[in-house]
């Protein structure tokens, strides 16, 4: 897809039908991230020569997936897990290769689901309860900063908070879509 398909409502639909079938917190790829940077972005240097706080080695935050990541980012999943970013990078480096191959978005997330959660010696259900749980996160990042654009009403945000609340995340990433198709339509992109 083009940038440009992209930003018609019918390519920021279907890219928005993808990933909610990932059922992963990869709505975030939908979402605009550039008004929500920090001033040193991740891998910039400060004045001093000393690397940002947060930024790491290859540049990329440690809060976000990598470019072209579907899912939580390492950071995030250790943050939930209770276990060391390397760890948990590493685990899910090779539950990746792992799944190589497997057909299906669905057959390919619970088997890297699985395969996460053998590689860090945890229960399948804790680490299932950390992904649900970063992609409750993300969502509500997604209301909050919505919401500031003026691209949701305080009743729309309080609706998805709700959504959010209750574990409906698909409907909660569903009507966040709507909104931005929304929002998108009446700026006339």
């Amino acid at each position: 897809m083009t940038a440009r398909t992209i930003m018609t409502g019918r390519g920021l639909a279907a890219l928005l039908i993808a990933t909610a079938a990932l059922a992963l917190p990869a709505g975030a790829l939908a979402h605009d991230h550039a008004d929500d940077r920090p001033a040193a972005a991740a891998g910039a240097q400060a004045a001093d020569g000393q690397r940002a706080e947060g930024a790491r080695e290859d540049g990329a935050r440690p809060d976000r997936p990598a470019r072209g990541q579907r899912g939580p980012s390492a950071a995030q999943l250790a943050g939930k897990l209770g276990l060391e970013e390397s760890a948990v990078r590493t685990a899910m480096q090779s539950a990746h290769e792992q799944v190589r191959g497997i057909a299906g978005k669905e057959e390919r997330k619970a088997a890297f689901q699985a395969a996460l959660a053998t590689q860090l010696g945890l229960d399948r259900a804790v680490v299932d309860r950390a992904f649900t749980a970063v992609r409750a996160e993300t969502l509500s990042t997604c209301v909050d900063r919505l919401l500031a654009k003026g691209a949701l009403t305080q009743a729309q945000a309080d609706a998805i908070d709700a959504q959010i609340a209750a574990g409906e995340l698909d409907a909660a990433h569903a009507a966040i879509g709507a909104a931005k198709r929304a929002a998108h339509a009446a700026a006339g992109r």
